[in-house]
């Protein structure tokens, strides 16, 4: 079992190219000095930290709510992204990936975040 402090660099790597002597995260593109050795240094919907996360008993989560169960009935009426997703997507939810779903959940979030109320 890792820890937290462990130094990390066995996710997929692919070099940067275009002359740059570094390597990168192959799943979210960020450079291994970027990343630093850190799961935390991969970004948040980076399909190799979020197995990661998953394998430590973390789970994805926006504004608190888990990706992986979004309990849709129990939306708020303002400021919620879970009233941002639409019924289709919330119909193939069950068949995203925990990255595909971090993205969506970001996405709506942000659209959350810009309601405004009189």
């Amino acid at each position: 079992m890792s820890t937290q402090n462990e130094y990390r660099a066995d996710y997929p790597r692919e070099p940067i190219g275009g002359g740059n002597p570094y390597w990168r995260c192959s799943c979210c593109g960020r450079s291994d000095p970027d990343i630093n050795g850190r799961v935390e240094g991969h970004n948040a919907d980076c399909e190799w930290r979020l197995r990661q996360e998953h394998a430590q008993g973390k789970q994805a989560c926006v504004a608190g709510i888990s990706v992986d169960d979004p309990k849709w009935d129990e939306a708020g009426k303002t400021h919620d992204w879970r009233n941002h997703v639409g019924g289709n997507i919330k119909a193939l939810w069950g068949t995203l990936t925990t990255a595909q779903r971090l993205a969506i959940a970001l996405d709506a979030e942000s659209n959350a975040d810009c309601e405004i109320w009189d």
